[in-house]
């Protein structure tokens, strides 16, 4: 049917061409008469033009927009684009600035995200278009509940739309780059007469110092808040604090939700800008150790390159190293397989069954995957395949052997050729509950008096 609608306009007057691509555009397949528009290769674009209207948050690709473009050329694009008007298609082009300039200031949330789109005008830098989005980012904290939503979403996607124009790889890149730049645009220190005065940031809110003949005075005095140049100590102090608002809202937000990685390179560059750097130390964060081997003799908390004592950490931090041990010392290793085959569980059942007769320990029995023990402080299930202690009916208890069985012990021999150094975690935790009201270790101690 389109072949013969396309053959049957071939040989009809031009306002019957236009009137045929009105009518299919709707449908989905006006494409079919560019050719009889004079617009051979612009399907491409409208396509584009089309699925612009459709986008729920109206991000585009703008790569793909140029490459339509080039593929259609600049005059077929003007028209494509009064056939089928695209307000993001055509601010990707700079094509309609002024209207799109327009709609940001009545928080359209299509003009926003086109804003993000158009090309940089003259002296118009990309910290320029960059502070000009924030801007619009703070009206639309004072919307209605819904509104302010959608309104947010729609910087996103400007800012998003920004990163393109830059060439940089996301939106994150791109708020690093212009943060580092707000951060370093102004001095830090400035001497107003007989004083020094810096903008620090001993926590997220920037704070004015002020010193004098090396010492640090506990306000600011008049004579500062008078001087001619005091106001862009304060200028720059509101910036700082604004790039802590953004940071926080913005990136350490959407760090902690996604629990988004960096490389140390990136790392890096994020704890140069002040505002960063002092949120950073907040949060927790890991690193379960790079693809090689890892070997664990002893964990210490650090600060400053000093080790802490323990009763001096965080409780926070230190509740989350802990976790982050057991599941080190439960499941980690180069051959994870090994740890939940069936076969490997078996191979240790038979050889601590073997082992209960010849020992003598009464105490000891296998029960499917797990070895029970029936100590004299408690009943405890060690996992033939991780080695983790449960006590009954619901504790838990961590036992840490030296070197995570590294190295056997010289006056213990098994008579069988196993490599496997969970074994003898299995094994050294079997017989240390096994008698385990010799145990004097303070550690140990202090976790089974809490079970009780």
């Amino acid at each position: 049917m389109r072949d013969e609608l396309v053959g049957y306009l071939r040989d009809r007057p031009a306002q019957e061409h236009r009137r045929a691509f009105d009518l299919r555009l709707p449908a989905g397949d006006a494409e079919i008469v560019l050719p009889l528009l004079g617009l051979p290769r612009a399907a491409p674009l409208l396509r584009l033009a089309r699925a612009s209207s459709t986008v729920d948050d109206g991000r585009q690709d703008r790569a793909a927009i140029l490459a339509a473009v080039a593929g259609a050329g600049v005059e077929a694009a003007r028209t494509v684009l009064e056939l089928c008007p695209s307000e993001l298609v055509s601010a990707a082009l700079g094509w309609n600035r002024a209207a799109v300039e327009k709609r940001v200031k009545h928080n359209a949330l299509r003009g926003i995200a086109a804003f993000g789109l158009l090309p940089l005008a003259g002296g118009e830098s990309l910290l320029d278009r960059y502070l000009a989005l924030r801007e619009v980012a703070k009206r639309g904290q004072k919307l209605g509940p819904n509104r302010r939503l959608s309104h947010a979403a729609a910087v996103a996607v400007a800012i998003d739309h920004l990163a393109q124009v830059a060439g940089l790889p996301d939106a994150s890149r791109l708020e690093w780059d212009c943060e580092a730049r707000i951060a370093a645009e102004v001095s830090a220190d400035w001497r107003l007469g007989e004083y020094i005065v810096t903008v620090r940031l001993p926590d997220v809110d920037p704070v004015i110092v002020v010193s004098r003949a090396g010492k640090e005075l506990k306000s600011v005095p008049q004579a500062v808040r008078g001087h001619p140049r005091y106001p862009e100590v304060r200028e720059h102090q509101e910036r700082l604090r604004e790039q802590a608002r953004r940071m926080r809202s913005g990136l350490i937000d959407r760090l902690v939700a996604s629990g988004g990685t960096f490389e140390a390179e990136e790392l890096a560059r994020l704890r140069g800008l002040p505002s960063a750097a002092a949120m950073l130390p907040a949060l927790i964060w890991q690193d379960y150790f790079g693809l090689a081997d890892v070997l664990i003799g002893e964990v210490c908390f650090l600060a400053a390159g000093s080790a802490v004592p323990l009763a001096d950490v965080c409780p926070v931090a230190f509740s989350e190293v802990m976790r982050d041990l057991d599941l080190v010392v439960s499941v980690a290793g180069t051959d994870p397989g090994g740890y939940t085959s069936p076969l490997r569980a078996a191979s240790r059942a038979q050889l601590l069954a073997m082992l209960i007769d010849d020992l003598g320990l009464a105490r000891v029995t296998v029960d499917g995957t797990s070895a029970v023990v029936r100590g004299s402080r408690a009943t405890y299930r060690v996992h033939l395949n991780t080695g983790s202690i449960h006590v009954e009916p619901g504790g838990y208890l961590c036992v840490v052997p030296a070197s995570f069985g590294g190295t056997a012990h010289p006056n213990l021999f098994l008579p069988f050729a196993d490599d496997d150094r969970m074994t003898s975690v299995v094994l050294s935790k079997v017989l240390l509950l096994a008698e385990d009201e010799k145990i004097t270790d303070r550690s140990i101690l202090a976790q089974l008096e809490r079970q009780r």
